[in-house]
């Protein structure tokens, strides 16, 4: 496997972003990136490419007032600005793409963006790809709702509102709907280099340098990068569908070298993928890049924990298994590393 470190949800001045795409590859540069997802509002998904050795791929993002959806892989976008979650999921399916579900539960705040939230209004429909459980600008909006928390996450600890970790509400319809079928888990910057309104000033907040340094994703490859734009996208975007992902709160620490799979006998799976253990066993085992506070979960509830670099656990329940990891930070812990399920299911379903 080859890993790959990638921020995506990032907006230009194409649409609502302040940056245009020159300047915005430098900044992703100097952080690291290996590749970075644009999703402007309402544009065309164009072929993935390079930039300065940055791999860009180029979404959208659908919806204007409600069920916000960022697409990938899209050869055309609705005409209408605004559809119903239905038909969004409906139309990108019919076009074979892949598309996820964004900041679902946003909650405003009256200092940022005027107060505005765009939450996923319909639960009953199926055939999303993802959902975006992290969103770095959703959090910052509902942790600066009240003036005094503004003040201190803007002048004196600009990522204080990211120790909350993932949206707790989309968690909980991630890992009720990966019981039944493989639903890839991101994170998300919604980076637009927007600002806080603070009475007559106008404060930038949530810079493009910043949130590079913050939430991204790990995904990886079957195999090496070919430098060839379209094809490396492509191996990108399907290793995000297939959920071989994990995503971090960077800023913590780099979480490059995590590792999730599962063995019975000889075979191995990790992330994404399926294992029919038939009333058998199988091992689960857990390794990091530096130790942490382990938990796996099966499907949503804990099964174990434990405190250092590897966890292994025996397992013999059909399940939907993944992992979390807290570090240590300030006086208790805080949120890193948010593994994609690895599914261990009884017989195949048709």
């Amino acid at each position: 496997m080859y890993e790959l470190r990638g921020n995506i949800h990032i907006h230009t001045n194409r649409s609502d972003g302040t940056l245009d795409l020159e300047s915005i590859i430098p900044r992703a540069v100097k952080a690291g990136l290996d590749f970075i997802g644009i999703n402007d509002h309402h544009v065309e998904c164009e072929p993935a490419e390079y930039r300065q050795g940055v791999l860009v791929l180029n979404g959208s993002e659908y919806n204007l007032a409600h069920s916000h959806y960022l697409a990938y892989d899209v050869a055309r976008g609705p005409e209408e600005m605004q559809l119903g979650s239905r038909q969004t999921v409906d139309w990108v399916n019919r076009q074979r793409g892949m598309g996820i579900i964004a900041h679902p539960f946003e909650k405003g705040s009256p200092y940022f963006s005027g107060g505005r939230a765009y939450q996923w209004q319909d639960w009953d429909v199926d055939g999303y790809q993802g959902i975006e459980l992290w969103n770095a600008t959703s959090q910052w909006k509902e942790y600066t709702a009240k003036l005094f928390r503004a003040v201190l996450a803007l002048f004196f600890d600009r990522y204080r509102p990211l120790l909350a970790g993932p949206c707790q509400q989309a968690m909980q319809k991630w890992d009720m709907a990966t019981r039944h079928r493989h639903v890839t888990g991101v994170a998300g910057s919604d980076l637009h280099g927007l600002a806080v309104r603070l009475g007559c000033l106008r404060l930038a907040a949530l810079d493009y340098p910043m949130l590079f340094r913050a939430l991204n994703n790990y995904v990886l490859l079957k195999g090496p990068l070919t430098g060839q734009g379209d094809k490396d996208g492509r191996a990108v975007l399907e290793a995000l569908a297939a959920g071989r992902c994990w995503f971090a709160l960077d800023w913590l620490a780099c979480s490059s070298g995590f590792r999730f799979w599962a063995h019975q006998g000889e075979k191995r799976l990790g992330m994404g993928q399926s294992l029919f253990i038939q009333g058998g066993e199988a091992e689960l085992v857990v390794e990091l890049p530096r130790p942490g506070n382990i938990r796996l979960l099966a499907d949503g509830q804990e099964i174990a924990s434990h405190r250092g670099r590897n966890l292994s656990a025996v397992v013999n329940k059909p399940a939907s298994y993944r992992v979390e990891v807290w570090l240590p930070f300030r006086r208790g812990q805080a949120p890193w590393v948010f593994s994609n399920p690895i599914y261990l299911r009884e017989k195949k379903v048709q």
